[in-house]
This record gives structure tokens, C-alpha cells and sequence, in this order.
């Protein structure tokens, strides 16, 4: 396997069943692990944004890529788009060429097929000491693991016609976050990576809608600012920068399709 953005070779942690990827990442942080991956068959306590649960049926890819770095949380916020590129990669590896245009990453952390969800991240931090920081890059995505809802808003590879495979899809991963890491070379790299993850989004003028603790808001993407947020186009005209909120788009649709 590749180095690592510490230029340490990932260790690689296999679990039949964990609380949680990212947890057992962290913990093994402050055992002094500084570079690994961490997998699970499945997950009991496996956690999306804002504490929401991800359901981790086996089948399905529940994994977390540990950093240790000696760089500022402002910085290491940027992994989210980071790990978008690779999970994109990784997804359009997978299936079928048709379905590849249908792929599209949904700021700030999912990635969606045809609309409905085949993957998230979940980026956590942890203090440790000398001044470093623990880095958790959470990937769950569905593979072959039943992802059956009411409101069919889930998607797996299997249903698309794409890999069955979680070793193989994996691998794919691996050396995607890799090569991705490496170009965002410690937030040097950032508006590279942010154009990167534009091109694999949804159109500027696509309707979206925000909500937010105190309401929703309404308006159309105009792509993210230099630190990778969302701006939102309000109805009125005056622009708006989002940091933190859940985005519902219409109509799901790409510039230009996937980018293998």
C-alpha cells in the first residue's frame, strides 16, 4: 500500500465488529497509532453528521483512515472534500461506464447515485499531544449490504450492476485517498482540491434549499467559497456563504459526469 500523507505505510485493521470505525481509529491514536485503516463487517454504533446513526449492514465498506498531523482543525476540515474525490473515484471504478454520470457529491459529505445515497464521510478530530492532531477520514459505503428504505433514498454498487466486492472496493479506496491526500499536501494543494470536487458536483444555478436550526433557506448553488463553503444565490439576489447545514438540490445533475 501507499505511504501515507506521514510518509508511514497505512497498517491495516480488520474487525468482524466495532462501535465505530472512527472511534476505534481515535482510540488507537492515543495508543500511539499514526497511520492505519481501520475496517468493519459492521457497525453497532456507526454515526453520520450531527451524531445521526448510518445504518452498517455487512456488505457494505465501513472503514477509517487515521492521520496523526501536526497542522491547525481549520486546516484538516478540507479532508471532507479531500475524501469526496477518492470515494468518487472509488464509486465510478465500480460500476458500470452508464451509471458513472449519475454519481454526484452532495456538500458537504455524501455521495449520491441518481439521487439517492451510496455513501457518506464523517471527518473527527482528537488532541493529542505535542501539539498533533488525530485525524478520523470515516468512509461507509454501500457495496452489496441491503440498503432497502421506505423512502428507497439508498443506493448500493450491487443495484447499480457495479462490484460486489468490499476487498475490492477497498483497495480502490486505499490508493484513491492516497494519491488525493497527497495533492492537498497538507492544505497547500486546497483550491486544487476544491475545483477538483466542484467538477464532480452539481451545477452552479442548481435549485437548493438549506436548513438550518432556525429555518430553511431557499435559493441556487454558485459553487464554494477558498475554504469550501457552500455559497447559496438567494431568491433576491444576495449571496450567502453556509458552513454547517443539511442541503436538499434539485434536480440532482452534474456538469459534465463522472470523472474516474
Amino acid at each position: 500500500m501507499p505511504a501515507s500523507a506521514s510518509g508511514t505505510v497505512p497498517e491495516i485493521f480488520r474487525y468482524a465488529e466495532l462501535d465505530s470505525t472512527n472511534a476505534e481509529a481515535l482510540r488507537q491514536a492515543k495508543r500511539g497509532q499514526v497511520a492505519a485503516w481501520f475496517l468493519a463487517e459492521s457497525q453497532v454504533q456507526g454515526r453520520g453528521r450531527h451524531g445521526r446513526q448510518w445504518s452498517s449492514r455487512p456488505g457494505g465498506l465501513f472503514a477509517t483512515h487515521l492521520l496523526v498531523l501536526d497542522l491547525p482543525v481549520r486546516t484538516l476540515v478540507a479532508l471532507t472534500f479531500v475524501a469526496g474525490i477518492a470515494v468518487h473515484q472509488t464509486a465510478a471504478a465500480h460500476v458500470p461506464a452508464s451509471i458513472r454520470p449519475d454519481l454526484l457529491l452532495k456538500w458537504p459529505n455524501d455521495l449520491l447515485a441518481g439521487g439517492a445515497k451510496l455513501a457518506g464521510i464523517l471527518i473527527q478530530t482528537e488532541p493529542l499531544s505535542a501539539g498533533k492532531t488525530a485525524i478520523a477520514i470515516g468512509v461507509g459505503l454501500n457495496v452489496a449490504n441491503d440498503v432497502k428504505t421506505t423512502s428507497g433514498q439508498a443506493a448500493s454498487l450491487a443495484q447499480l450492476g457495479g462490484s460486489r466486492s468490499v476487498n475490492s472496493v477497498f483497495s480502490t479506496l486505499a490508493a484513491a485517498m492516497t494519491e488525493q491526500i497527497s495533492l492537498w499536501n497538507e492544505g497547500q494543494g486546497l483550491s486544487a482540491v476544491l475545483a477538483a470536487w466542484q467538477d464532480r458536483a452539481m451545477i452552479k444555478g442548481t435549485a437548493t434549499q438549506v436548513r438550518l436550526p432556525q429555518g430553511t433557506i431557499k435559493g441556487t448553488y454558485a459553487g464554494l467559497d477558498a475554504s469550501g463553503g457552500l455559497l447559496l444565490r438567494l431568491d433576491e439576489g444576495l449571496m450567502r456563504t453556509i458552513h454547517a447545514g443539511d442541503i436538499v438540490i434539485s434536480p440532482p445533475q452534474t456538469e459534465a459526469g463522472a470523472h474516474p
